[in-house]
């Protein structure tokens, strides 16, 4: 059953957040660098819960500071 959803937002080039009942990240990974996935993947994140201003800076730079931190305690 095919289910027909609207893209409310693209994402870079690599993503794009849909809408139906509720919304939908869609990201490419394959063949793209690390970080340009999980920039996709924070923007996302902030599409998604309607966020703007300064809310919309406040949980990119956490979301940004815990990739950061989880990249240093695994190396």
């Amino acid at each position: 059953m095919a289910v027909m959803m609207e893209v409310l937002r693209q994402v870079g080039r690599g993503a794009a957040v849909l809408a139906q009942q509720k919304k939908t990240l869609a990201v490419v990974v394959k063949g793209r660098p690390h970080q340009a996935v999980v920039a996709d993947l924070i923007e996302g994140i902030v599409i998604a819960n309607d966020l703007s201003g300064a809310e919309a800076t406040r949980v990119r730079t956490r979301l940004w500071e815990a990739v950061v931190h989880a990249r240093v305690d695994a190396a």
